[in-house]
């Protein structure tokens, strides 16, 4: 299953690029789209401090996938 596919699922959904970072849902933005943060990165430097860049499913996908959808308790 892909991320393209943004389906409402009973189970919490979480998201992994292709580096196996784990994103995860964090609101939506002001259009409605889902914004994701990914709280743990694979490379320490991509870890900052503070409030994280409002990153939406849309920008994920186009900058770091293809994006696998998972739920979030097998994750």
């Amino acid at each position: 299953m892909t991320a393209s596919s943004q389906t409402p699922s009973t189970a919490p959904t979480v998201f992994i690029d292709r580096d196996g970072d784990t994103w995860i849902p964090n609101g939506t933005d002001s259009a409605g789209e889902l914004r994701l943060v990914c709280p743990e990165p694979a490379e320490p430097g991509d870890q900052g401090d503070g409030e994280s860049y409002p990153w939406t499913l849309r920008m994920v996908e186009v900058a770091f996938g293809p994006l696998t959808e998972r739920s979030a308790v097998s994750a």
